[in-house]
C-alpha cells in the first residue's frame, strides 16, 4: 500500500466563456493531475514537442494554461481566461467550435488525443510480427508484452505513459473450449450501469444503491456470443456459440472511468439517473483484472478528481469539477472519474463515500 503524499494544488478559477463549464471541469481535473502537470510546469514537454504536428499549438497553449493555474494557485480573487486553449481545441476538433454545451468525456478524449499527437516520440517499427503463427501457443504474459511493445512502438508519449492501460479479451468456444486472446490499449473505461439499477431513481435507500464496483463487475462480466454474434472457431472451422470475457491486464498510472448514462439502444436516448456511490480511496481493481496480470500487486487507486453534471430547474445544467482536497497525488495510484455523457440530460447523481 503506497503512502499518500500531500502536494500543492492548482486551486484557481477558470472563466466561463459561455457554456464552457464542461471544458473547465475537465481542465481543473487534468491540471491537478500531478504527473501530467509536473511534466508541463517544469517545461519537460518542450523537448518532446513535435512542431510538425497539427496539434503542437494545442500542446503549447495547454502548457501555458497549466503554468498559469499553478502560478496563481491559492489566489481566490483571480480567475484565468482559457480562451486561447478553447480556440485551439476548436481547431483540433471542430465539433467544439462555438459556445454550446458538450460532453465532457468526449472533450477529454479529444484533448488527450491532441496532446498525444503533439508529444509523440519518434515512431519505430513494431518489434514483433503481427502474423506470428505461434502467438496463441505463447504464455499469456508473453502475448500481452508483445502486443504492448508493438503498440508503444507507434504510440509512445507522456500521455501514453500516464493514461494508457491494456485490456485482455478472451473468447472461449463453447464446443471445443479453444481460447483466443486479444489485447487492446485503453485511455479510459466506459462502465455500464447494471440493468437492475437502471430503473431506479436517484432517491433510494442505501440498500438499493449502485456502487462503482457493481459497474466494474458488469464491465468484466462474461458475455455469451450466440445468434448473429456467434464466434468463428478456427479449430471447429465454423461459427459457434462462445463466451467472451474482458479483463484489465495492465493498469495505467492514472485511471479514467466514465459512467455510461445513456441507453444507446433506446430511440429516445433515455437517461439513466441512478446514483452511483464510489470510494474516494483504496479502490481495488484486482477483482476485475486478469489473473496473469503483472500489475495485481499495484492495482489500488485513490480518487483525486471527478467531473459531474449538476442541473436545476433554472438552466440546462452545469458541469462541475471536484478534486480530492486531502490527497491529489498518491504514488502510483491515481484515478479520475468522468461521470457525464452528452448534454441533453437530467441530473447525473453521484454519491461520494
Amino acid at each position: 500500500m503506497c503512502q499518500t503524499q500531500t502536494t500543492p494544488r492548482a486551486l484557481v478559477g477558470l472563466s466561463n466563456l459561455g457554456n464552457t463549464c464542461f471544458m473547465n471541469s475537465v481542465l481543473q481535473c487534468l491540471v491537478n493531475t500531478a504527473p501530467l502537470s509536473a511534466y508541463f510546469v517544469a517545461d519537460e514537454y518542450s523537448g518532446e514537442l513535435n512542431r510538425s504536428s497539427k496539434s503542437w499549438q494545442l500542446v503549447d497553449d495547454y502548457a501555458s494554461l497549466a503554468k498559469d493555474m499553478w502560478r496563481t494557485a491559492g489566489n481566490t480573487h483571480t480567475s484565468i481566461n482559457p480562451s486561447a486553449l478553447k480556440m485551439q481545441i476548436s481547431r483540433w476538433a471542430r465539433q467544439f467550435s462555438g459556445y454550446e454545451q458538450h460532453d465532457s468525456q468526449e472533450l477529454l478524449r479529444f484533448l488527450l488525443d491532441g496532446l498525444q499527437e503533439g508529444l509523440m516520440r519518434p515512431k519505430r517499427e513494431p518489434p514483433w510480427p503481427y502474423d506470428d503463427k505461434d502467438f496463441e501457443k505463447r504464455a499469456i504474459a508473453e502475448q500481452s508484452r508483445r502486443m504492448w511493445e508493438n503498440y508503444l512502438a507507434r504510440n509512445n508519449s507522456q500521455i501514453t505513459d500516464i493514461f494508457c492501460g491494456q485490456l485482455r479479451s478472451r473468447v472461449t468456444c463453447a464446443t471445443c473450449k479453444r481460447e483466443s486472446n486479444c489485447y487492446d490499449p485503453f485511455m479510459d473505461l466506459s462502465l455500464p450501469i447494471p440493468k437492475k439499477f437502471q430503473g431506479l431513481s436517484k432517491w433510494r435507500s442505501s440498500a438499493q444503491e449502485c456502487k462503482l464496483q457493481d459497474c466494474l463487475e458488469q464491465f468484466v462480466d462474461e458475455e455469451k456470443l450466440e445468434g448473429n454474434e456467434m464466434y468463428y472457431c478456427s479449430r471447429c472451422k465454423k461459427h459457434q456459440v462462445a463466451i467472451k470475457e474482458m479483463k484489465i491486464f495492465r493498469c495505467p498510472l492514472v485511471l479514467v472511468l466514465h459512467l455510461k448514462r445513456f441507453d444507446k439502444r433506446s430511440s429516445s436516448r433515455s437517461k439513466l439517473n441512478a446514483s452511483v456511490r464510489f470510494p474516494t480511496a483504496s479502490l481495488e481493481l484486482a477483482p476485475y483484472m486478469s489473473s496473469d496480470s503483472p500489475d495485481l500487486s499495484t492495482s489500488t487507486f485513490d480518487l483525486y478528481g471527478e467531473t459531474s453534471l449538476y442541473e436545476n430547474e433554472e438552466d440546462d445544467g452545469r458541469f462541475q469539477g471536484f478534486r480530492n482536497i486531502q490527497a491529489l497525488w498518491t504514488e502510483g495510484i491515481i484515478s479520475l472519474i468522468v461521470e457525464i455523457s452528452m448534454t441533453v440530460c437530467g441530473t447525473a447523481s453521484t454519491t461520494r463515500t
